[in-house]
């Protein structure tokens, strides 16, 4: 089905509902800060994080069922500078180790030159830290022919745990802008100390943009980014094995149709099997569809690379959604979750293959939902259960009209945001069977927007962050659930309807 609706053609980005008044204060000098030896961290009130504990600041993030009707669960909050409000790309990441510590880390721009990556912890039990500096960047522009001055690119922060280790990635510039480079840096005492970071890649011509992180178990682990070294945006990988420091030459994954590349601007995916198969998931641009592909990789070189298409063509879009897929590898499948707007509406689909065919089966995750979805992500926990989060609205949203009301991300305007607000959603697949259960809101709230969510797994249960806006401004919201409805499940012919 070809869509021609106006409103699928431009996605706006809701994040230019409003221009928030919030600023980050209490920054520290200085570009690169040693990851070894952390700032200390500063108090609530001068970093204006907010809470729904007590006026204190010393909010604990408490282990919750999802919400019922009248019920919000406790959230800690971390707020964002104004130059954050109309970014729709930054979001926050988290991993929980193997002694249930989490670390969450976000990045905000803190400067019209600068972005900071900041990190916050949490141990089983405890509430998170203040938020943390743990590094500052410049800012890189890519070359554009559309834009005067190119695009900024982002930090885009990563944590990935195996055992007791977590490691920390992200992208960074020099103080002048020059270049960007993916930086990789690991912690085995939950974040309060990190090592010194690495460059994931050799190459000084790559150009690591919406990259990805992933590690297996036994610590295998690959950093995957789209790269524009040869013009386009192509999908590059970097594997590192277990035993080794340092990550193998980074390899081109997928150059495109006739290396024209894929779809610009939207966030790869990772994952490693248990056996060592390393898996990137990206947005492709063939003909004009923009559909999620899979390149899978058995050893550490790029010949021996396969790639495969999760669905036939089916979306055909002139544009970047800035919305890419998510996976998880579990019970001898990987497992995907993504957005399309092939039915006319931007909706998230599951899919599912065997490792060794890699032929999915494909479904709506939840067709019953109101209005709008996005951003999924997947986790797969101890227990052999699939857990997906996504954004989606309150209600149907009006198509935009001429005279301007609010599409379906919003409209350019400034002001309070205006429309019902979105919500992060949660369902779980108690056999990772493409059965979820019926989706549950974790902390609704009216009139305010949620979005780019993250999840992680661990044996006290899951914890879930993400972005929020409103009238008095953006933050960070993370929150731990400790159990999962499971007992009510819907049929595949349910959730096809």
């Amino acid at each position: 089905m070809l869509i021609d609706s106006p409103n699928v053609r431009r996605l706006r980005p809701w994040w230019s509902l409003c221009a928030a008044t919030l600023l980050l204060a209490g920054l520290a000098g200085g570009y690169f800060l040693p990851l070894g030896s952390p700032t200390a961290d500063a108090p609530d009130a001068a970093l204006g994080i907010a809470s729904n504990g007590d006026s204190t600041g010393d909010a604990i993030v408490q282990s919750t069922k999802p919400p019922r009707a009248g019920q919000t669960p406790a959230t800690r909050e971390f707020a964002l500078s104004d130059a954050d409000v109309r970014d729709m790309q930054e979001a926050p990441t988290l991993a929980i180790d193997a002694r249930g510590r989490v670390c969450l880390a976000w990045a905000s721009k803190t400067s019209d030159l600068e972005r900071t990556l900041f990190v916050a912890v949490s141990s089983v039990g405890s509430g998170f830290s203040g938020p943390r500096e743990v590094r500052k960047s410049g800012i890189f522009k890519s070359q554009s022919k559309g834009k005067s001055g190119g695009f900024e690119r982002r930090m885009v922060p990563l944590v990935a745990a195996f055992g007791d280790t977590m490691l920390l990635a992200w992208n960074e510039a020099p103080p002048d802008g020059a270049t960007i480079r993916m930086m990789l840096a690991s912690t085995h005492d939950g974040g309060q100390t990190f090592s010194e970071p690495v460059c994931v890649h050799q190459s000084d011509a790559a150009r690591p943009t919406f990259s990805s992180l992933a590690v297996n178990a036994h610590g295998r682990a690959v950093c995957a980014w789209l790269d524009s070294r040869h013009g386009p945006q192509q999908v590059f990988a970097a594997v590192r094995a277990a035993t080794d420091e340092a990550f193998a030459a980074e390899a081109e994954f997928y150059g495109g149709e006739r290396a024209a590349g894929v779809c610009p601007c939207c966030p790869t995916a990772a994952a490693v099997s248990e056996k060592g198969e390393t898996f990137v998931a990206f947005r492709n641009d063939l003909d004009g569809y923009r559909d999620i592909w899979l390149t899978k990789m058995t050893g550490r070189e790029a010949a021996l690379s396969e790639t495969f298409p999760v669905t036939a063509p089916r979306w055909q879009f002139d544009g970047c959604p800035h919305d890419g897929p998510s996976l998880a590898i579990l019970n001898g499948q990987v497992h995907v979750v993504w957005m399309d707007a092939h039915s006319g509406t931007e909706r998230v689909y599951y899919g599912r293959a065997p490792l060794d065919t890699l032929q999915f089966e494909v479904e709506p995750l939840h067709s019953v939902g109101p209005g709008t979805q996005g951003n999924a992500k997947l986790c797969a926990d101890q227990n052999g259960r699939l857990h997906a989060v996504w954004e989606e609205s309150l209600a149907d949203e009006p198509a935009a009209s001429a005279a301007g009301a609010t599409g379906r991300h919003g409209i350019h305007q400034h002001g309070p945001p205006t429309g019902t607000g979105r919500v992060i959603m949660h369902a779980v697949a108690t056999h990772a069977d493409g059965r979820f259960s019926a989706a549950v809101a974790i902390a609704p709230r009216p009139k305010r927007f949620q979005t780019r969510p993250a999840i992680a797994c661990g044996e006290a249960g899951m914890v879930v962050a993400w972005n929020e806006l409103d009238e008095s401004g953006k933050r960070v919201v993370v929150t731990r659930i400790a159990d999962f409805p499971t007992s009510q499940h819907v049929s595949k012919a349910e959730v096809g309807r």
